[in-house]
């Protein structure tokens, strides 16, 4: 039986939020800015009250007529809006009638949730299971949408500027993840980035296959760099 749209809780002022984020539990919450005279939207909250189930999320929806505190602090332009957050903050969104981009990205960000992977001896598999979330891979200070060292944010530039999809991990928040890396790829500093799930390596590296012009077809898969 599909879930409920009565699941998602409904939360319109700021400080249902600030509680609510208090209940995820390193969760990411899911925030759906909707509209009850837009009946398209229902569909999405379909999508969002189902995956809901899977108990890696936190759901909420926001009413952008009754809430006057919440639209604006996420920029909210477009009905409907989902924003992804963790540990307070805004790691992902999608504008729109996107059901498809929707779902891809709580495929991958569920993945980010993983119960029962917080001791050492399951952190190589934790640290598998992450590198090969996305084709490309890149664990860095923040997140594409906002880079938080300079090094993260030359490189988000770099890939930004090949048009090619990839994901992102902030090594800030965990910090198992952070020092367990290192020692796991043999690398000692960040980014890191990861094709197919190999390292091709840090800033440097990147740099130096888009100066080749080499760096396409790396990202795609075509060729295996390892350093």
């Amino acid at each position: 039986m599909s879930a409920s749209i009565s699941q998602l809780n409904a939360i319109s002022e700021e400080s249902e939020f600030e509680s609510l984020l208090k209940t995820t539990d390193g969760k990411p919450l899911v925030l759906l800015f909707t509209a009850k005279w837009f009946e398209e939207c229902s569909g999405i909250e379909h999508c969002l009250a189902r995956f809901g189930q899977r108990d890696r999320f936190v759901m909420a929806k926001v009413e952008v007529d009754d809430s006057s505190a919440l639209p604006p602090r996420f920029s909210v332009s477009q009905i409907p809006t989902v924003v992804f957050i963790v540990n307070g903050e805004e790691v992902d969104r999608v504008e729109g009638f996107k059901t498809v981009d929707i779902l891809n990205k709580l495929k991958f960000h569920a993945k980010l949730y993983i119960p029962g992977f917080d001791n050492s001896d399951n952190m190589e598999t934790r640290l598998r299971n992450l590198i090969s979330m996305s084709k490309v891979m890149v664990f860095m200070k923040g997140t594409k949408q906002q880079p938080l060292c300079k090094f993260s944010r030359a490189l988000v530039e770099i890939l930004n500027n090949t048009g090619v999809s990839y994901e992102t991990f902030n090594v800030l928040e965990d910090n198992d993840v952070r020092e367990g890396l290192k020692k796991f790829s043999n690398w000692p500093t960040y980014p890191q980035v990861y094709v197919d799930g190999s390292l091709v390596g840090g800033l440097d590296i990147i740099r130096e296959l888009d100066e080749s012009k080499e760096l396409l077809s790396t990202l795609r898969g075509n060729e295996t760099t390892n350093e």
